[in-house]
């Protein structure tokens, strides 16, 4: 599941992330037994750490999101994009799907 979170802010700002449980409800009642990927979620169940990093720490940012795309490439089946707002990480997101075959 892919979708704006920091965006176009120019500031430190998230932007809403309240369509994560929306999206993640609705995959579920499609599919009991999806896995669900949320890189929002990512550094903690998948980086090992439960600390608060912060968005200006762009070596951790960068490590992040290349993980992510990672993901995509290589234990992604389907992407869901969310993007109500220019983002252009989500839009690397969805061109990594896209190269490698994932719909």
């Amino acid at each position: 599941m892919q979708g704006a979170s920091q965006a176009n802010n120019t500031i430190n700002t998230l932007q809403s992330q309240d369509y994560r449980k929306i999206i993640k409800d609705i995959i579920t009642q499609a599919d009991k037994e999806a896995e669900i990927f949320d890189p929002f979620e990512a550094p903690s169940k998948l980086l090992g750490t439960s600390d608060e990093k912060k968005l200006d720490d762009t070596q951790y940012i960068t490590e992040l999101f290349k993980y992510n795309l990672d993901v995509i490439k290589n234990k992604t089946d389907i992407v869901v994009a969310y993007i109500p707002v220019a983002s252009q990480g989500t839009a690397v997101e969805m061109w990594t799907a896209y190269q490698h075959g994932v719909c």
